[in-house]
């Protein structure tokens, strides 16, 4: 199965990525999570939109399971982080929500 994103110069052929996926908002997202205290139930959501290709956060504090519902198929749910990550990791944690799509 291949699918070709023409917008986001995205094309993976049984899961994987062969062009580098466009992230806006790499260093806010890894900025956000500088102060970030797990021990206090904070995290943030990550989440991509692959037609814009911008990636923001969504903070919570909660020991509870919370998270944000965007209705919206470009829009997908990367995952949670409850500690200081890199821009590195960021994309990382992206490019691999998008593999999981294929």
């Amino acid at each position: 199965m291949e699918i070709v994103h023409q917008e986001n110069n995205i094309n993976m052929k049984k899961g994987m990525v062969i062009s580098m996926l466009k992230i806006v908002g790499l260093k806010k997202v890894a900025g956000e999570s500088k102060y970030l205290n797990k021990y206090k139930g904070e995290y943030l959501q990550l989440n991509y939109d692959m037609r814009s290709g911008k990636v923001w956060t969504d903070f919570f504090c909660s020991f509870n399971d919370f998270w944000e519902e965007y209705h919206d198929s470009n829009v997908i749910n990367c995952g949670n982080i409850s500690e200081k990550v890199t821009m590195q990791d960021v994309r990382e944690i992206v490019e691999n929500a998008v593999k999981r799509l294929a």
